[in-house]
């Protein structure tokens, strides 16, 4: 009986939550964001002789529900080229660390970046039903580590509905 009586609570809960989407209590944010901040920590890898450096814009986030896309322009500013580059994407609520696509994280190979120049990506960030509803009401804190043979780098993002 007692399973039973939590098995509707559940089902009563979940209803609450979809119906609080559709009816518009619960946003569903689509519009693109605008960028307004993005702050970077340098982690130095192990010491070498050329100068590495990564600049990062996000160029947009958008979707709504229980997924976000995010475009980002990664370029090497540095004057030597970067081998085996690759990002790793964590994303935060308020300090405390949320799953990302059902894992811990979301991870980007890249490959080479030539010294100047850039690259453009897209990534698909999806989020749990109550992690996507307090990221739609509060935002989420986007860290972005680059990963390099040459050099390790740390971008914070902000994100606000």
């Amino acid at each position: 009986m007692i399973k039973i009586v939590s098995a509707i609570i559940v089902v009563l809960v979940i209803t609450i939550l979809v119906l609080s989407f559709i009816l518009g209590y619960i946003p569903w944010p689509t519009q693109h964001s605008t960028v307004t901040d993005v702050t970077t920590e340098n982690t130095p890898a192990p010491p070498v002789t050329d100068n590495v450096k990564f600049a990062l814009e996000i160029t947009g986030i958008s979707g709504g529900g229980f997924s976000r896309s995010v475009s980002a322009r990664l370029t090497n500013v540095g004057t030597a080229d970067t081998h085996n580059v690759w990002g790793k994407i964590e994303a935060f609520y308020q300090g405390t660390k949320i799953n990302l696509s059902g894992s811990d994280n979301v991870q980007k190979d890249i490959g080479l970046l030539v010294a100047g120049n850039s690259i453009t990506t897209d990534v698909t960030l999806s989020f749990s039903i109550i992690d996507a509803i307090k990221i739609s009401q509060n935002g989420v804190r986007l860290v972005l580590t680059v990963f390099s043979d040459e050099f390790t780098q740390t971008f914070y993002y902000d994100y606000m509905p």
